[in-house]
């Protein structure tokens, strides 16, 4: 049975990222990383203060991508696959939670986020 690179050797860079790859979401491709300076050109201040939700986030490689360059923006990775937020979870864990961004969401938790997001990639 054939496997992606990725998902063999666990890992898969992304922007300035070394992400884990698994098969609970899609593998980052480089093509995605024009999301990223996209969203970085609509706020160039590196000190800027926003938020930024990410429906969907998979893997969350845009969203922590965003937030590795941010350094005081906060963010929310919405996914309605338990096995992606999971691997969110632990990717947030293990290097983002020094940060100060919000833990992963799930499911209905996203109803229980109020006010108003700047990126939205």
């Amino acid at each position: 049975k054939r496997k992606p690179i990725a998902h063999v050797i666990g890992r898969q860079g992304f922007w300035t990222l070394d992400l884990i790859a698994s098969p609970a979401a899609l593998i980052p491709r480089a093509d995605s990383e024009t999301v990223v300076e996209a969203a970085l050109e609509l706020f160039p201040e590196r000190q800027a203060r926003l938020r930024v939700l990410d429906l969907g986030t998979g893997s969350g490689c845009l969203l922590l991508a965003v937030l590795a360059e941010r350094v005081h923006a906060s963010g929310i990775g919405v996914d309605s696959s338990f096995e992606a937020a999971v691997l969110w979870g632990v990717m947030y864990v293990t290097g983002f939670a020094a940060l100060g961004q919000d833990p992963p969401q799930t499911g209905d938790d996203r109803a229980k986020r109020k006010g108003t997001m700047e990126i939205i990639p």
